[in-house]
């Protein structure tokens, strides 16, 4: 049997094809795995806070086995708030002595490991690195749906600002924040303060 001719118009048409249908496997393959996907912009966010709170993004720190990453660290005179991300889709399901916590998402269950410890252990890190101040731990999920009682810190992206701005006590003079933000500033990418870096005066 004679073998069937294709045209190069054609052959380009199946290429076009099964690249497209690799594309939209991958992009579905990302946004079910736990942590996956890019989700809302937390940086922007928390930029808007307001006057008095300078943001530190990606916040490298040393430890004994190297260096641990934060993803965001806000200094402000009311505490330093230490944001652990997460942006799994779905229901999350756990308790903090949980060493995981389920993720149910298109109707298959996934792990995921309990960012509550990860937040502490990256919080003592930083404490060692910085100095003895008032820590605040922040677990951020932007996309997923808690299920259950969670720690008063552990948060979702509307309830974000509630959280923070409901530390008002002033824990830390100029000088001491003055400090901390000169340390952040080399650990991280830049200090983005509030509303285009206007920041008011700690003390």
């Amino acid at each position: 049997m004679k073998a069937m001719d294709l045209s190069p118009n054609i052959l380009l048409g199946i290429k076009i094809m099964l690249g497209l249908g690799a594309a939209v496997a991958l992009f579905w393959f990302l946004r079910a795995r736990p942590g996956g996907g890019a989700g809302p912009d937390v940086e922007k966010r928390l930029q808007a806070l307001g006057d008095g709170y300078c943001l530190f993004s990606d916040v490298l720190v040393p430890t004994r086995y190297g260096m641990s990453r934060i993803d965001h660290v806000i200094a402000s005179r009311f505490g330093i708030f230490v944001v652990t991300v997460k942006s799994v889709e779905g229901r999350v399901a756990g308790r903090e002595g949980d060493s995981e916590w389920q993720v149910k998402s298109g109707g298959r269950w996934d792990t995921l490991p309990n960012p509550q410890w990860e937040n502490r252990k990256l919080m003592n890190h930083l404490e060692t690195h910085l100095g003895d101040y008032l820590y605040i731990p922040v677990v951020l999920f932007t996309r997923a749906r808690l299920k259950g009682r969670y720690a008063d810190n552990v948060v979702s992206a509307r309830r974000l600002f509630q959280f923070i701005k409901g530390h008002s006590r002033v824990v830390l003079d100029g000088d001491a924040l003055s400090a901390v933000k000169e340390k952040l500033a080399r650990a991280s990418r830049g200090a983005k303060g509030a509303e285009g870096g206007n920041e008011t005066p700690a003390g």
